[in-house]
């Protein structure tokens, strides 16, 4: 049932503007992949969502997560969503140190960061 998947896809796009993208960890490959088949879907609620999930990833990761989502194995016209998604929402170098409305009391941002890196040298 396409309901779930796209309020999943909201709430991880509320995930990322409350909290911050980067909090999403060594969780983002995964991410990604979940991203880029829910944008291959013929229900058009859900390609919406996919979207603006990756948009929001990208403005506050940047080059790193384009390059996550452009190397998925996706059709040439998702790609080109995806790029089209990429110019509308800019790599915002800022976006790091921004102060969020929500805040992880478990994890900081060099910890997630760290992580993230980590899972990226083990592969």
């Amino acid at each position: 049932s396409p309901l779930p998947h796209e309020a999943f896809l909201k709430w991880c796009y509320n995930f990322c503007v409350d909290f911050g993208a980067h909090y999403l960890g060594s969780f983002m490959d995964s991410i990604v992949s979940w991203v880029t088949t829910e944008l291959n879907s013929s229900n058009l609620k859900l390609r919406a969502a996919s979207i603006n999930l990756a948009g929001e990833i990208h403005r506050q990761i940047g080059p790193k997560a384009k390059a996550l989502f452009l190397t998925s194995s996706i059709s040439d016209s998702a790609k080109q969503l995806l790029e089209t998604q990429f110019t509308k929402s800019p790599f915002d170098q800022g976006s790091l140190h921004a102060k969020r409305e929500k805040t992880c009391i478990v994890l900081n941002k060099k910890e997630c960061s760290s992580e993230t890196d980590n899972a990226k040298r083990e592969k």
